[in-house]
């Protein structure tokens, strides 16, 4: 699990440096208006990877939490084999860019792959974007899979977990400044959730798994 020793991600400190750099440079050169803009994104950064501490609630064990901050954009029904929910969440700078585990399962099917970073509404998203994919699967067999894809983000996708660990719910397991996550859910799913519900990662619940 990821601490939280400070509250910034962190992924901040370079930014915040290079920023801090730049507006000593510019105030040596007499540059204001670029240093006012370098000052200013000091603070712009320390708010967009801000990693406050959350009051995690002891849910069961087969309870499905959200594992991002956002807002539903859609619930669809699935007729496939293995999913039968997929649920959309966009997620936005003035959200907290810090992902958790939604489920407490074991890391498969684990894959990172580099891209572009288009906007959400782009025809092109969902093929050319930067995105991290996984699947948790429990002692029972239930498997959920989670998509977090990137969109206008001058940062990149970062997770940090890898194939076969065993996740806790609620702990920290990456970074997403701007972009949309999908989560597949199975057809043993109870679902208690609607479309344009506001959630938090951690705390909002999705439902049951059983």
């Amino acid at each position: 699990m990821e601490s939280n020793l400070f509250i910034l991600h962190k992924s901040a400190i370079r930014y915040i440096a290079y920023a801090s750099v730049a507006f000593v440079l510019f105030l040596i050169l007499d540059l204001d208006l670029l240093a006012a803009l370098a000052f200013g994104f000091i603070f712009f950064a320390a708010y967009i990877f801000r990693d406050p501490e959350k009051s995690l609630k002891d849910f069961e064990k087969n309870a499905f939490v959200s594992p991002v901050d956002g807002e539903v954009l859609d619930i669809e029904y699935l007729e496939d084999d293995t999913f039968a929910y997929k649920v959309t969440i966009a997620s936005a700078y003035q959200d907290i860019s810090i992902l958790r585990v939604p489920y407490s399962a074991k890391v498969q099917n684990f894959t990172t792959v580099k891209g572009t970073r288009l906007a959400m509404s782009a025809e092109l998203f969902e093929v050319l974007n930067e995105y991290a994919s996984y699947e948790l699967m429990d002692d029972d067999g239930h498997i959920v899979k989670v998509v977090h894809r990137l969109s206008r983000s001058f940062a990149p996708l970062s997770l940090s977990i890898k194939e076969s660990q065993e996740l806790i719910k609620g702990e920290r397991c990456g970074v997403m400044l701007s972009g949309v996550t999908t989560i597949y859910l199975p057809k043993s799913f109870k679902l208690h959730l609607t479309a344009r519900t506001t959630v938090s990662a951690g705390e909002t619940l999705f439902g049951y798994l059983f």
